[in-house]
């Protein structure tokens, strides 16, 4: 249930974006554009009261030390930690956000990520990437 609350929960927040544009490598840069679990995030922190600016400039700095090992970055330690998400999930999104395995524009990894936000609703393993 909770996995399914917040894949719907992100595919609200992709719909509403403007523009439809998602980074990698990152839950969000100093310009407050954000990768797909940054996205959550940070609504997240808006709806907790941050001004846009203090949801960046928290999403923007440094992790705690805590969040890094040697096998997961800090980004997927946040969304287990903050979102409240499985790691399960959380890994199967940042895949989905981040792979490296074809040349895409983030208007591209926009579409590539609702797209599998739509697949997991629906009870299915990610796609590979073309």
């Amino acid at each position: 249930k909770v996995s399914q609350a917040f894949l719907a929960e992100l595919e609200q927040y992709l719909l509403r974006m403007n523009p439809k544009r998602l980074i990698s490598g990152v839950l969000c840069n100093e310009d407050g554009e954000v990768c797909a679990l940054g996205l959550v995030a940070k609504h997240r922190l808006l709806q907790q009261g941050l001004t846009h600016a203090e949801a960046v400039a928290d999403l923007a700095s440094p992790r705690p030390a805590s969040w890094d090992d040697d096998t997961d970055d800090s980004s997927l330690n946040y969304a287990v930690d903050e979102l409240g998400i499985s790691r399960t999930l959380a890994w199967l999104v940042m895949e989905a956000n981040d792979d490296p395995g074809w040349p895409h524009t983030p208007e591209q990894r926009y579409t590539w990520v609702l797209a599998e936000v739509r697949r997991m609703q629906q009870g299915k393993l990610p796609s590979r990437l073309p």
